[in-house]
């Protein structure tokens, strides 16, 4: 079954946040969470029919566990190939509402 943060972007949001919140740069913080807003407007506007949840949500476990190994490249390399992966799954999503 889907997990809560498959389901809700506002989940998304504040697992985004207190990533970004728990490394002390508001800079950061502001960068990330605006990139996520835009990145998440087409869910807000119902166009994230057919996402794919559960992808997502296994990169953000991937992420979390390498920052729990304390292996920040790895972590780094697992967040890029995330953005990577995101950006297609709404390009994909837009493609197909015809935006």
């Amino acid at each position: 079954s889907p997990s809560l943060i498959e389901l809700d972007p506002t989940v998304t949001r504040l697992f985004h946040q207190a990533l970004v919140q728990a490394t002390h740069n508001s800079r950061l913080a502001v960068m990330v969470m605006g990139a996520l807003d835009q990145h998440q407007r087409p869910l807000y506007m119902g166009l994230g029919v057919g996402v794919d949840g559960k992808a997502s949500t296994t990169e953000h476990e991937e992420f979390v566990e390498e920052i729990r190994k304390r292996s920040p490249a790895k972590a780094r390399q697992v967040m890029v190939r995330h953005i990577v992966r995101a950006d297609e799954r709404i390009a994909n999503v837009l493609e197909a509402a015809g935006c």
